[in-house]
C-alpha cells in the first residue's frame, strides 16, 4: 500500500522486497507514466482539433467576404478596398497556417482517421492554385519579423487546372524555392518576389521571380546539377526541384544576372479534369436548391449568387434539417441542386447526405480537403462533384444555351 500511495516504502523499515512486488512496482509505475502521457496526447489532439476547427471557421466568412468585395467593386473604384482586401489576407494567413499544422489531428470521426492517414507522398491531382496560396501564408508567417514584399497573381485558367504530383514534394520544392529567393533578397531594403500562375500550351507554369543578388551566369549550370553556393540565395533545391519536375513530365528553366535578380519557371503537364470536378455548375432543369453549412455567411452568400438564376435556396445549417428536408420531398430531389460543405461542426459531414441521394446529378461537394485520396475516391465512388473550397467563389454559374 506504501508503493501504491507515495512509495513511502523506501524510507520504511522494510529494506527489500520480494521479486514478485519489485515487478510489480516497475509495471505499476509504467501505467501510470502512461496514462499520464495518454492524458496528454488527449489533450494535443483535442487543441488540435480545436484549432484546425478555428481556422475552418475562420476560412469561411473570408470567402464570402471575398464575393461580397467582387460585387462591391462593381460600383466603387479597387483602390476603395484595398485595406479590406489585405486585411482579408492576413486573417487567411493565419488561419492557413493553424489548418496546416494541425489538419493531421483531426481524428474525431472515422473519415477523418481515414484522411489522416493519407501522408502526402502519394501521386494525386492536385491544384497550384490552393497549394502556393498555403505555402505563401506560411512564408509571411514565417517571415513576419523580417517581412518582404510577397506578391501572387494567377489566371483565372489556371485557377482550375490540376496536375499529377504529390502534395508533400510540391510543397516543400516551393518552400524551398521561396526561401532561395527570401535568402537573396534579405539584406535589400526594397526586396521583391513575385509569383504567377499560368496556363499554356496544356502546361500548368508557376513564376517565381526575385531582385536580389543573382547568380553567376557561369555557375547556373553547376547549380542545377547539385552544386550549392557558400553564399545565400543560391543553389539549395533547385537541382531537386529540376529532378522531380523533369521525372513528372516537366521542365525547370532558370534565369539570373549578379547583382539583379533570379527568375524561375516551373512548368507542369496539365492533366485531363478529374470525373469528380466540374470548373462551371450548370442550372438547367434546376427548380429548388439546397445549400448546407454551418457558417451562416456562407449560406448568403450562395444565396445571393443562386438568386440571380431565379432560385430560392433552402438554407441549412446542420446536417439534419437538411436530411428532414430531403426524405420529405423526395419528388423535388430530381430538380434541384445540392451545394454541401463537407466540414460540419458535428459528426456528420456533408458527403453522407450526398451518398443518401440517388439519380442526381447535381450534388456539389465543397471542401478544404479536395486534394486527399480519401475525398476524391469518395467522390468518384458515390458520384458527387468535388469543389476545393480555394475556388468556390470562382466556379461559374449558368445556363446551357
Amino acid at each position: 500500500m506504501d508503493l501504491i500511495l507515495n512509495n513511502s516504502y523506501k524510507e520504511n523499515v522494510i529494506k527489500s522486497l520480494p521479486v514478485e512486488l519489485e515487478v510489480l512496482e516497475t509495471k505499476i509505475l509504467a501505467l501510470l507514466n502512461t496514462a499520464t502521457e495518454h492524458a496528454k496526447n488527449k489533450t494535443a489532439v483535442e487543441l488540435g482539433y480545436l484549432s484546425a476547427r478555428l481556422a475552418h471557421d475562420i476560412r469561411s466568412p473570408l470567402a464570402a467576404m471575398e464575393i461580397s468585395i467582387d460585387y462591391l467593386t462593381i460600383i466603387h473604384s479597387q483602390h476603395d478596398f484595398n485595406v479590406l482586401i489585405h486585411g482579408i489576407q492576413s486573417v487567411r494567413d493565419i488561419a492557413n497556417n493553424v489548418l496546416e499544422r494541425y489538419q493531421n489531428t483531426q481524428a474525431n470521426t472515422m473519415i477523418q482517421s481515414q484522411m489522416c492517414r493519407d501522408d502526402g507522398n502519394i501521386d494525386r491531382p492536385i491544384l497550384l492554385f490552393t497549394t502556393i496560396e498555403m505555402i505563401l501564408s506560411q512564408k509571411r508567417y514565417e517571415w513576419g519579423n523580417r517581412p518582404c514584399a510577397l506578391h501572387f497573381k494567377s489566371s483565372s485558367e489556371a485557377k482550375f487546372s490540376w496536375i499529377k504530383a504529390s502534395p508533400n514534394e510540391i510543397r516543400r520544392l516551393l518552400s524551398n524555392l521561396l526561401n532561395n529567393s527570401y535568402d537573396a533578397i534579405y539584406d535589400k531594403k526594397d526586396g521583391i518576389i513575385n509569383l504567377s500562375l499560368s496556363l499554356t500550351d496544356n502546361n500548368v507554369e508557376v513564376d517565381i521571380d526575385d531582385n536580389g543578388c543573382g547568380i553567376p551566369t557561369e555557375k547556373i549550370n553547376d547549380i542545377l546539377n547539385g552544386l550549392s553556393l557558400k553564399h545565400n540565395g543560391n543553389g539549395l533545391g533547385l537541382s531537386g526541384a529540376k529532378i522531380y519536375i523533369e521525372n513528372s513530365g516537366g521542365k525547370l528553366h532558370l534565369v539570373s544576372t549578379l547583382g539583379k535578380g533570379t527568375s524561375i519557371k516551373l512548368i507542369f503537364p496539365k492533366i485531363k479534369d478529374a470525373t469528380w470536378f466540374k470548373k462551371e455548375i450548370i442550372l438547367n432543369n434546376i427548380n429548388t436548391a439546397v445549400v448546407l453549412d454551418d457558417d451562416f455567411s456562407i449560406l448568403i452568400s450562395w444565396e445571393q449568387r443562386l438568386s440571380k438564376f431565379g432560385l430560392k435556396p433552402k438554407l441549412f445549417s446542420d446536417y439534419y434539417s437538411a436530411l428532414e428536408w430531403l426524405m420529405e420531398n423526395k419528388r423535388l430531389i430530381s430538380t434541384t441542386i445540392f451545394i454541401v460543405d463537407f466540414n460540419l461542426a458535428k459528426a456528420e459531414n456533408g458527403l453522407m447526405l450526398l451518398e443518401k441521394i440517388e439519380d442526381n446529378n447535381y450534388r456539389y461537394l465543397i471542401t478544404d480537403s479536395a486534394e486527399t485520396l480519401y475525398c476524391q475516391q469518395a467522390a468518384e465512388k458515390a458520384g458527387v462533384w468535388l469543389i476545393p473550397k480555394s475556388i468556390a467563389k470562382d466556379i461559374s454559374l449558368s445556363f446551357l444555351p
